[in-house]
């Protein structure tokens, strides 16, 4: 009866100590930078076994509304160690295959997608370290759109924004 007690009590204390990572990823997600406000609170989730995230949303100001850009989307995602890579593809913001372009943003290995005309989304992952994505996702919102460095810039100014050297040390 004592071990069932305390196999019950180390497995509860297990399952405790994972949960709520994504709130503690929660609080590197970027202020918005100048021209655009958070809509609402961060996004966090917890998937037993996968990984761990936090999103935000971020709308443009009137000053940023001629971007072209309608809304971007900041993710910190955590994969557990041994995870399923398909399982963690699944928690990203942006699954769908694009043509990318390796460069490097704060020191770290950076993909940004190529500005083409017929994409809806523009996006930028940094891998702060293995196991570690951020993503940041431009959307499509305007005429403004087709000029790919409109785009770049939207990105790469919440990339500027992200304490990726604090990213890199998370466990």
């Amino acid at each position: 009866m004592k071990a069932t007690r305390w196999i019950l009590l180390v497995a509860c204390s297990a399952l405790l100590l994972g949960c709520g990572k994504s709130a503690k990823l929660a609080s590197l997600l970027p202020d918005a930078p100048a021209g655009w406000t958070a809509e609402g609170g961060a996004d966090n989730r917890d998937v037993s076994g996968v990984g761990h995230s936090s999103t935000r949303s971020y709308a443009p100001t009137d000053a940023m509304a001629g971007t072209g850009v309608k809304r971007v989307t900041v993710q910190i995602l955590l994969a557990e160690k041994g995870a399923d890579q398909k399982k963690v593809q699944q928690m990203s913001l942006e699954n769908k295959a694009q043509f990318r372009e390796r460069k490097e943003v704060g020191g770290f290995p950076a993909y940004e997608s190529f500005p083409l005309p017929g994409n809806e989304t523009h996006s930028l992952a940094i891998l702060p370290r293995a196991g570690t994505y951020v993503q940041i996702v431009a959307y499509q919102g305007g005429p403004a759109w087709d000029k790919g460095e409109n785009r770049q810039a939207v990105v790469s100014a919440f990339g500027g924004k992200i304490d990726l050297k604090k990213i890199a040390t998370l466990e």
